[in-house]
């Protein structure tokens, strides 16, 4: 099947997907089929493998003037690492290609190349080759393998289903407040700036899930309202948030605070960088009720604290509640490429009821 002629801005990232997937062989086990975090290959002596990519291009997933370039090959191992846990995985090795200008200091690689080993290491993975090339910008692609704990299968995005509770890591609006911050001015080594340059992928979180029977799952790396569209578009159900519940990143000294403060203007920033920013890498996933109290009893204390948002029903789209909470303005917002925002009245999004 052939794409479509149009313009990549005229259907945008979503609906490029759909038409890759369309466009190539039908796949035969639902895990190994294209459209999650990352591919499933099931191999002959019955071991399962993930496999991901991932590329950030300066000016579109980082600025220089804001990320180092250590930042930048730890965010590029991160953010692949964080597919691998959304599948329920942990990660293994890592192959990094660098494309950049010929006037690029070859220090400032070395220094991209310690930062994707360092954060590799950081989890017991490994990158272990490569490629260069030469770029107007710089652009840095890192594809990394990982495997499944033995009897653990991995947790697609397509197996919520109705009367599942929707669960959250960590906080969420830490990375785009960091960002808006530093864009502002503010020092680069403050706590929510360095949650935009470095993030945290959540392996051990995302196996502990995966062991405890997770239905679904996904790693925000878009904003909450649009990944949660596409776990609800992919299971084919509807997903309702509950925004007095989210753990939002409200200051450095307490990055995670639960309640109303519709008349806080910190709250009402808070909220709407939870929903709508993006490079948070927390894990959003689905569980059905009756395993709620053995996934928490099975949650150490090492791992990002754990938050009920929500709730899986019959239908399709995202709701937000209650409505008195909703942001006035939310008419766009998440990251989609070709459009730059996700937009919740597009023809081609899941959608916000």
């Amino acid at each position: 099947m052939s794409l479509s002629s149009e313009k990549l801005s005229d259907i945008g990232e979503a609906l490029l997907v759909e038409q890759i997937i369309r466009s190539l062989p039908r796949c035969g086990d639902p895990g190994e089929c294209p459209g999650d975090d990352a591919a499933v290959v099931y191999t002959e002596s019955g071991s399962t493998l993930l496999f991901c990519i991932d590329t950030l291009v300066e000016g579109v997933h980082f600025r220089l003037d804001i990320s180092s370039f250590f930042d930048v090959g730890w965010k590029a191992v991160a953010v692949n690492f964080s597919d691998i846990a959304a599948m329920g995985g942990y990660p293994s090795k890592a192959v990094l290609s660098v494309s950049a200008p010929g006037n690029t200091d070859v220090a400032a690689v070395g220094e991209l190349v310690k930062g994707a080993s360092e954060c590799a290491s950081r989890y017991q993975a490994a990158v272990v080759g490569g490629d260069t090339g030469e770029a107007p910008l710089l652009v840095v692609t890192v594809a990394a393998l990982g495997s499944m704990p033995p009897k653990t299968r991995p947790v697609l995005r397509t197996g919520a289903r109705p009367g599942d509770r929707v669960v959250v890591t960590g906080c969420l609006g830490a990375a785009q407040l960091g960002l808006e911050a530093a864009l502002a001015g503010k020092n680069k080594e403050d706590a929510f700036v360095m949650a935009h340059r470095r993030p945290t992928p959540r392996i051990k979180e995302g196996t502990t899930a995966a062991s405890r029977r997770a239905a679904s799952m996904i790693d925000v790396s878009d904003g909450l309202v649009l990944d949660a569209s596409r776990l609800a578009a992919a299971s084919g159900v509807s997903i309702a948030l509950d925004l007095s519940t989210l753990p939002l990143a409200l200051n450095p000294s307490q990055k995670t605070s639960h309640g109303p403060r519709e008349s806080s203007e910190l709250y009402r920033l808070a909220l709407r960088a939870a929903l709508l920013g993006g490079d948070d890498y927390e894990l959003l996933f689905t569980i059905p009720e009756q395993d709620l109290d053995r996934l928490f009893e099975a949650w150490s204390e090492e791992l990002a604290p754990l938050s009920v948002i929500g709730t899986v029903d019959t239908g399709s789209g995202v709701r937000l509640q209650p409505v008195d909470l909703v942001p006035e303005d939310l008419e766009t917002g998440g990251w989609q490429h070709f459009y730059g925002t996700f937009t919740a009245r597009s023809p081609h999004s899941t959608g916000i009821d």
